[in-house]
């Protein structure tokens, strides 16, 4: 199942102001110069600009609310502070906020602002037919139009320097200092195609870039075309079907797993370097979704598997390999998380859902213990010690204990799901935006079956 870097989130508002004119990118840091040769025609006529955001800020213990707008939130795990970037009230109707995108510190974020429909397809403020997509930086507040670039997908790099899109003559790539240069990249000798994900290594140096190459005719699946490019859009290998992947955190590596189609849980793990060189091999794995999750060091790899291609509680478990040869460390029929595994901070234990009642389980290899909470929670991204608990409000949970406490509450029902694209950190800080709709949450059909107790498996595992 291949996971869209694009996450879509929309609160009841009134209809943005069209009018005004955009500002140009502040303190965005110049991008190399690219090679990809130049796009030269004509970009297509300009809708006119919706509303800018404006900076909102809320104090610890002060409720975050937004009533009547639409935009993205950030929330100081170790304060309880938030600041907001929100698109004024205006009109009637209703506004639907897509994050395309954002750097790895928040600081660059891409967005776009479109009329929400209940039944229709969103649609831009201004009436037109096609997505209007903008770069703030909300360092400053300055934002630019990219009207170059079009349709539902577009991705910026982890460092803030490069945005990569589909423009009315292809697949291109821009700096953010420069978005109106873009610059076509040149997809080889294999079939074209339109660019639908794209998974930057954490340097910003390489990207994995999914190209559809042709309208998906289900159940059958969307034939896609993977290219491994340079940080300046040229190809370093054509990987051919690449679907779920993960960089590792220090850039060296990235795994991925697929199978035949979107209902075959046979599938095959792939361990490749930065180049795109086949390191390991692991099958067949039974697998849907959510995988891999890298451990902070790079030296392990969890994975959410099954034990058979049957979809049942029974099956279920989670796989912990060496990311160097690929041999299983230690298994844990049970666990599960629709989202894929989480490490902790300093990668000492995971935190998935257990197959009983309850929240989720934190699992500590050292101690071969498990430890179920009261609520579901993912990891802080720097204290090990904590989670992060949401659903209307904001809670940390103290990993050890159990012990909740309150650390923000607002009005918004946030919408944050990593599986839809948007990250949970950007910069130490939660990213959360208002929820609306089927957008939000995250869960998973399962099937009946003997309810499995959660416990460590080592090697030599019974059944191979």
């Amino acid at each position: 199942m291949r996971t869209r870097f694009l996450v879509v989130v929309a609160v009841l508002a009134l209809a943005a102001a069209c009018g005004g004119g955009s500002v140009s990118p502040g303190a965005l840091s110049p991008a190399a110069s690219p090679s990809p040769q130049p796009a030269t025609a004509q970009a297509p006529t300009p809708a006119p600009d919706t509303a800018a955001p404006r900076r909102v800020t809320f104090a610890p213990g002060q409720t975050v609310v937004a009533p009547a707008e639409a935009g993205i939130f950030f929330l100081d795990p170790k304060t309880g502070a938030t600041e907001g970037w929100v698109v004024p009230d205006a009109g009637p109707g209703a506004l639907a906020f897509t994050v395309g995108g954002m750097s790895a510190s928040g600081n660059s974020v891409l967005y776009s602002c479109q009329e929400y429909q209940a039944i229709a397809p969103a649609r831009p403020c201004a009436g037109s037919g096609s997505v209007t997509w903008y770069l703030l930086d909300t360092s400053t507040g300055a934002r630019a139009r990219l009207d170059r670039f079009q349709g539902s997908f577009i991705s910026i790099s982890p460092d803030g320097r490069t945005i990569i899109g589909n423009t009315a003559q292809g697949v291109a790539m821009a700096a953010t200092a420069s978005p109106d240069a873009v610059r076509l990249i040149d997809q080889g000798r294999g079939a074209r195609g339109v660019a639908s994900a794209a998974y930057w290594s954490p340097g910003s140096d390489r990207v994995v870039l999914v190209l559809d190459l042709a309208t998906p005719r289900p159940p059958t699946p969307t034939p896609v075309r993977s290219l491994l490019l340079d940080g300046a859009g040229r190809i370093v290998r054509d990987l051919g079907t690449v679907w779920d992947l993960a960089w590792s955190p220090d850039g060296s590596r990235f795994a991925e797993e697929h199978g035949a189609g979107s209902y075959d849980l046979n599938h095959t793990l792939t361990m490749f370097d930065r180049d795109g060189g086949v390191l390991w091999t692991h099958r067949p794995v039974y697998s849907r979704g959510g995988n891999p999750q890298w451990s902070p060091d790079s030296r392990s790899l969890a994975f959410q598997a099954l034990s058979t291609p049957r979809y049942s509680i029974s099956e279920i478990r989670l796989d912990v390999l060496d990311a160097a040869s690929g041999a299983t460390r230690f298994r844990i029929p049970g666990a599960f998380a629709c989202s894929g595994p989480v490490w902790t901070a300093d990668g000492s234990r995971l935190v998935v859902d257990g197959p009983g009642p309850g929240g989720s389980v934190v699992a500590d290899p050292a101690t071969r213990t498990f430890r179920t909470l009261s609520a579901y929670v993912t990891p802080d991204a720097t204290n090990p010690n904590l989670g992060i608990t949401w659903g209307g409000d904001f809670g940390l949970v103290d990993l050890n204990t159990g012990r909740r406490t309150l650390l923000s509450h607002t009005t918004l029902d946030p919408s944050w799901d990593p599986a839809h694209g948007l990250p949970l950190f950007a910069g130490g800080r939660i990213v959360y935006t208002p929820h609306h709709g089927a957008h939000g949450g995250c869960g998973e059909s399962i099937g009946p079956g003997p309810t499995p107790k959660l416990a460590f498996q080592y090697p030599p595992f019974a059944g191979g």
